[in-house]
């Protein structure tokens, strides 16, 4: 189970005036929440590889989807400004959108090692030619 962060809605949630230790504490408290929001996002970004290496197992090759990579690509800058306006804060759409493209391009990666394991060769090598590796059971990734 994911435990949800509630993020501080904005600077005014915090008292205006602070003595120095307390500051130091507040800084700390929310360094600490920026952690855990970290974690969930690598945890998010690990489930979301899972999938995307069932899809490159179902399709039986690797093979991007022009198309599917704008709507992705639309739809989380369409999902950045909901949130920003929900939580007065945000970042910039072409931000958003070069993050997920990145997530994208990285996801083809995803789909060749998968395929490279399902086919018993190891898709990185040191030297970059393939390697043979014994198979292992496939474990359940979602």
């Amino acid at each position: 189970m994911t435990r949800r962060v509630r993020p501080s809605r904005g600077p005014e949630d915090e008292a205006e005036v602070a003595s120095p230790d307390e500051m130091a504490s507040r800084i700390d408290r929310a360094r600490l929440e920026i952690d855990a929001i970290d974690r969930a996002i690598v945890r998010q970004l690990a489930i979301r590889a899972g999938v995307v290496a069932k899809i490159a197992r179902i399709r039986g090759a690797e093979r991007r989807d022009p198309k599917r990579e704008r709507e992705v690509v639309r739809n989380a800058v369409r999902f950045n400004r909901r949130t920003a306006r929900k939580y007065r804060f945000g970042y910039p759409d072409g931000l958003v959108a070069d993050i997920f493209k990145v997530i994208l391009k990285a996801g083809g990666a995803v789909q060749a090692e998968a395929l490279a394991l399902e086919k018993g060769i190891r898709a990185r090598s040191g030297d970059g030619r393939p390697r043979r590796v014994r198979r292992r059971r496939r474990e359940k990734l979602v």
